[in-house]
């Protein structure tokens, strides 16, 4: 309990960072699970919706990346300024 009490904004900050950046990473992955077809190729209605949707997964994904080292690297600031 006394961990709960001694959390500071920035290590609020970096947790939050990393919990949307692991959902955003989750969510990118149903989505491109639920595209799979029986052989494990993924189908798109047309050519431009496939471009747009892998540009679009790619780009979330690499935000995510970033997410979840920036809230990590946020963790450890803090826990090396406590001590």
């Amino acid at each position: 309990m006394e961990f709960l009490f001694s959390l500071t904004a920035v290590s609020i900050y970096g947790l939050a960072l990393m919990a949307v950046g692991i959902g955003l990473r989750l969510v990118i992955s149903k989505r491109r699970f639920d595209r799979r077809g029986f052989a494990g190729l993924q189908h798109y209605s047309n050519y431009w919706s496939g471009l747009l949707t892998t540009v679009l997964e790619s780009l979330a994904a690499i935000v995510s990346a970033f997410m979840i080292l920036g809230g990590a690297v946020l963790i450890l600031i803090e826990l090396y300024n406590k001590h």
